[in-house]
């Protein structure tokens, strides 16, 4: 888990930087009511990212990596990254 706000860029530097190396990139639905997008670098990869923009200039990114079972079993990493994602959000807001 980490948080950008050196940059003050917020989610546009994942667009810029992230989207145009990832193999697989999507827009999600609002994570705690902010946008959010998640990728892969590799489509088969065990690794997902989830970045959350909770400030034009912040954001949130939260990345995670399937244990050996459960790749095997073909499950979607990004799945439980947005879970953990909408956690600490959730733990951001209740804190502010």
């Amino acid at each position: 888990m980490g948080f950008q706000t050196e940059h003050g860029e917020g989610l546009s530097a994942t667009y810029a930087n992230a989207k145009p190396q990832a193999e697989e990139f999507n827009e999600v639905q609002p994570i705690e009511g902010y946008p959010a997008v998640t990728y892969k670098m590799k489509a088969d990869a065990p690794m997902c990212t989830a970045i959350v923009g909770v400030a034009n200039e912040y954001s949130v990114s939260v990345t995670g990596t399937l244990g050996t079972q459960a790749e095997e079993n073909g499950k979607n990493p990004c799945e439980p990254v947005q879970q953990v994602a909408s956690w600490v959000v959730a733990n951001l807001k209740a804190q502010s």
